[in-house]
């Protein structure tokens, strides 16, 4: 359980940092935006893929991310599948704690 506490955290930050990265939506830059965004998804993903992640997509709709035997998916991008396997990884602590 320590080395899924470890890659929780690694996850965590690697969110806080894509969030700091993109900027504020501009409807005005859309493309410098979505350059920003991108980049910031990609470090994402390459922090994840460095520990063992796997991301992949079927469509533009649905975004998965696999890590320590976790798949988790989104609707809503790479981003929220990760924060899926964050919550999928916190609760099968909680339960082997019980």
């Amino acid at each position: 359980m320590d080395e899924l506490k470890r890659l929780i955290a690694v996850a965590r930050q690697a969110i806080e940092i894509e969030r700091a990265e993109t900027p504020a939506f501009d409807r005005e830059d859309y493309y410098g935006w979505r350059r920003h965004h991108e980049a910031a998804v990609n470090k994402l993903k390459a922090t994840l893929e460095a520990e063992g992640a796997t991301f992949a997509y079927k469509a533009a709709h649905d975004h998965w991310v696999k890590l320590a035997g976790i798949r988790s998916s989104s609707t809503s991008g790479f981003v929220g599948a990760l924060h899926n396997w964050v919550r999928a990884a916190s609760q099968r602590i909680e339960g082997a704690a019980r």
